[in-house]
């Protein structure tokens, strides 16, 4: 076996990845999964594949007495271009667009008529940085949001903590004709040996 420390959201995932024989794997699989119910959750925003993230705008404050005719959305995954990502209007004031993001934290901001630029309320607080402009970048998590996990005890492995999506790449690919390779994300401080 073989680990891995990975970057997942919020804080450091350990990845522990298992490469065995296909004959091994449900004896792998099921020694590995987690055991028993946890109250604690793993909140994980992973969009429906093809969906991306949804950013929402509704005019307020920010723009009053400005009659609003175009939002773009302009970000750290767009290298803030204010044009790259014009927002639809949905006829009820409100502006949408949805953008395939990895996971991570992503800073964003909404550009109104081309040249003011606004922070979105719903911004997650805990992540929004300086602007240089004295103002502060909108910040998304997307993927794993482990800061409402509890602190790892030793000896132990959270079970909701405990991440694998046989759907994802890195964790689950054929390696070759007769192995495969699993990875399971756990809490970082969990793993204390593979």
């Amino acid at each position: 076996m073989k680990c891995e420390i990975t970057h997942r959201g919020a804080r450091w995932f350990g990845r522990l990845t298992v490469i065995t024989g296909l004959l091994l794997l449900g004896a792998c699989a099921v020694a590995d999964a987690p055991a028993g119910g946890s109250d604690a959750t793993t909140h994980i925003i992973r969009p429906v594949p093809g969906a991306g993230h949804q950013f929402e705008y509704t005019p307020g404050d920010e723009v009053e007495g400005v009659k609003v005719q175009t939002v773009h959305l302009a970000g750290s995954f767009n290298g803030w271009s204010m044009h790259a990502l014009p927002m639809q209007n949905r006829g009820d004031g409100t502006y949408r667009v949805s953008v395939e993001l990895p996971d991570g934290v992503h800073w964003y901001k909404f550009v109104v008529n081309g040249d003011t630029w606004v922070n979105d309320p719903a911004s997650d607080k805990e992540f929004e940085r300086p602007d240089g402009n004295y103002g502060v970048n909108s910040a998304v998590l997307v993927g794993v949001d482990a800061r409402g996990l509890p602190t790892p005890k030793p000896d132990y492995i959270e079970p909701s903590a405990v991440i694998h999506d046989p759907g994802d790449v890195p964790d689950m690919t054929v390696a070759s004709g007769s192995l495969l390779r699993l990875s399971i994300r756990v809490q970082a401080g969990d793993e204390q040996r593979v």
